[in-house]
């Protein structure tokens, strides 16, 4: 029988009940990080600066990398400080810019504050992993170079 499957841009897409699938456990994931006490939502191009746990869920087949993912979003005066910046400071393309030639100078206090937003992440990353299997899913690291605090979670 001949792949009947959706392709976009040569990837694979998963199938409608596939993503109905993935909204219901994207659904259930947000319910048992809420019940925990932890802020967690659906990720949205309008949630882009909320704090706590973004849910996120692609249209991609499970095959082509697609699936559920929890993403820890810390205060945006922590995102500031980790570009070396003042947390209070508004962020914009100049003060970024300016940040980054601070991060390269590695100047002490820039070195100390990339530090602790990576730790809080990965801190907040064991946390929501170990609240996910609590609860009876499967979460875990799935090892993304490109978003090392990304968190994976499928059902058991």
């Amino acid at each position: 029988m001949p792949d009947s499957a959706e392709y976009w841009g040569g990837h694979r897409m998963a199938s409608s009940q596939d993503m109905a699938e993935r909204a219901e456990l994207a659904d259930r994931v947000v319910a048992q990080l809420q019940f925990a006490g932890l802020p967690a939502y659906i990720a949205s191009h309008e949630t882009w600066d909320m704090v706590g746990a973004a849910v996120t869920f692609d249209k991609l087949h499970a095959t082509e990398g697609g699936g559920i993912s929890v993403e820890w979003r810390p205060d945006q005066r922590l995102v500031r400080a980790g570009f070396g910046l003042d947390p209070d400071s508004e962020l914009d393309i100049t003060a970024v810019d300016a940040a980054e030639r601070l991060r390269l100078a590695e100047t002490p206090a820039a070195k100390q504050a990339i530090r602790h937003h990576l730790e809080i992440d990965r801190n907040m990353q064991s946390a929501i992993i170990g609240i996910l299997t609590s609860a009876g899913l499967r979460a875990y690291n799935p090892d993304n170079d490109y978003a090392p605090s990304e968190i994976a979670a499928e059902s058991p």
